[in-house]
């Protein structure tokens, strides 16, 4: 397929602990604020890939929908 014109940059994360690099679409990966939240400075953000995410924060919490499914009332 040809396009004319600029084709849109695509936007890739690194991890901040192994250095991995993301895919386009950042599937399962989390952003972590890291910095004081009451200060007016720029906000800092960590970015980890799903291995380290799990890690550092244990897994992810399940959606409510799927929650709902496995325990109906």
């Amino acid at each position: 397929m040809i396009f004319a014109g600029r084709q849109p940059e695509q936007r890739f994360a690194r991890c901040v602990e192994c250095r991995r690099v993301s895919g386009p679409y950042w599937i399962r990966w989390r952003a972590v604020r890291i910095d004081e939240p009451d200060t007016r400075d720029e906000p800092e953000i960590a970015i980890y890939c799903p291995s380290c995410a799990e890690r550092e924060f244990g897994r992810p919490r399940q959606r409510p929908l799927a929650e709902r499914r496995r325990h109906p009332r």
